[in-house]
């Protein structure tokens, strides 16, 4: 997903708990529903979050708001995501489908080279952030 040079925009509906929080924090534009919940209380477990996807969170939801969300397992929602910069949007459930195209739409109606160039250029920007 991270090398894919193609915009990918996730559809979260419910939870986005644990490799889900991963995988949305891969994807370019993320849209929840308002009853999502987000989540990596691995923690409760017993064990770490790999290395490289904490990277991938802690890239998508900052360094202070991933460590307190792995350190504290806790499961914020959908409002306090948005609020932290996560989730872009935030849409009633029964609404997701209409909301979902607009972006969609948008992205599909734009030069296919734009967005190939754009990816390249996050991926080249992220290479220079130290970790």
């Amino acid at each position: 997903m991270l090398n894919s040079n193609v915009p990918i925009v996730a559809r979260i509906e419910g939870n986005c708990m644990r490799v889900g929080v991963e995988i949305a924090s891969c994807c370019n534009i993320r849209i929840a529903e308002t009853a999502a919940r987000f989540g990596a209380p691995i923690a409760k477990l017993g064990f770490p979050m790999a290395p490289r996807e904490a990277v991938l969170v802690q890239w998508a939801l900052g360094e202070l708001t991933a460590r307190e969300r792995l350190l504290s397992a806790s499961v914020p929602g959908v409002a306090e995501m948005k609020q932290r910069g996560f989730s872009m949007r935030v849409v009633e459930g029964q609404a997701m489908d209409a909301d979902i195209s607009g972006p969609v739409d948008r992205i599909c109606q734009l030069a296919p080279a734009a967005a190939r160039l754009n990816k390249q250029t996050f991926r080249a920007v992220a290479q220079l952030i130290p970790k």
